[in-house]
């Protein structure tokens, strides 16, 4: 079999390639492909070829590696050998399809959450520099990942990123025009420390799927004041109002208001009114 990828670290001749924690081959070698491709040759052991199917998946396995999830984080340490020397896992995330043939070429993706994104790609506009990376960055709902990120392309002009991204068959159904996405990152608010998943296994675009909305695959995220404004406005779904004062020091969306030492509101705004004043919603 053959696998290619844009580049092809870490591994070299004697690789081994595990299916579901078992070895079942090795790396024969590595080599540029005529496409200027990172190009890895792979050596299956006869009794497990019948595991290699037509849509199979292959990914890098790294050292060790932390997934967090609210409430919960996991340490993957894929075995002794792959520590050691790196390794290739292969899987199938459907039903099996028919035997691979010999020589195939797969496709090697970087980690397990690119091998499982077989589905669309979008596009995700992004209105100042945050820390996204191709191949690494997830897309995830609820916790879990649904996407991952391929590209991250400036736009100088506008000050803008655009976020090429991919997304599983399985997330398909959450994504159309009322689906939102926003980045997340750990940030210290007026509730706390938010994003603490974000902290230890790096951040992530979410997901918020949306009612009734039409097909659509090109999206602009929204701002942390966006988010923040959603955020507290399915919170305190009641009553709104508006305050207005001369001026308001150390007032943004977020700030708590008390009856009797008990919270039963927020600021949801802070807008400038005509006569010089402020307005809080």
């Amino acid at each position: 079999l053959v696998l290619e990828a844009a580049a092809i670290p870490f591994i070299s001749r004697g690789t081994p390639v595990l299916h579901r924690g078992t070895q079942i081959g090795w790396i024969a070698g590595k080599e540029l492909a005529e496409s200027g491709r990172a190009m890895a040759r792979v050596v299956i052991r006869e009794q497990y070829a019948e595991v290699i199917r037509e849509n199979s998946r292959f990914w890098l396995l790294s050292a060790a590696s932390l997934a967090a999830s609210p409430g919960q984080v996991q340490l993957n340490l894929p075995s002794i050998t792959s520590i050691l020397d790196g390794g290739v896992a292969v899987d199938h995330f459907e039903d099996a399809g028919a035997p691979a043939k010999a020589g195939q070429v797969f496709e090697l993706s970087p980690n397990e959450v690119a091998a499982r994104a077989d589905g669309p790609r979008l596009t995700i506009d992004f209105d100042s520099a945050i820390a996204m990376r191709g191949g690494e960055t997830r897309v995830t709902y609820l916790g879990q990942p649904v996407g991952i990120v391929e590209t991250v392309v400036p736009n100088p002009g506008s000050g803008t990123l655009r976020a090429t991204v991919r997304i599983t068959k399985a997330a398909v159904p959450l994504v159309n025009s009322a689906t939102r996405f926003y980045f997340v990152r750990p940030e210290i608010t007026w509730k706390g420390i938010s994003g603490l998943e974000a902290l230890i296994a790096g951040p992530y675009i979410a997901l918020r799927p949306g009612n009734g909305g039409s097909p659509q695959s090109e999206f602009i995220a929204l701002t942390q004041d966006e988010v923040r404004e959603m955020d507290l406005s399915e919170e305190f779904s009641g009553l709104q109002i508006f305050v207005r004062a001369g001026r308001i020091p150390q007032t943004e969306p977020g700030t708590p208001v008390y009856y009797q030492g008990l919270q039963v509101g927020a600021v949801l705004e802070k807008i400038p009114a005509e006569d010089g004043g402020i307005d809080l919603r």
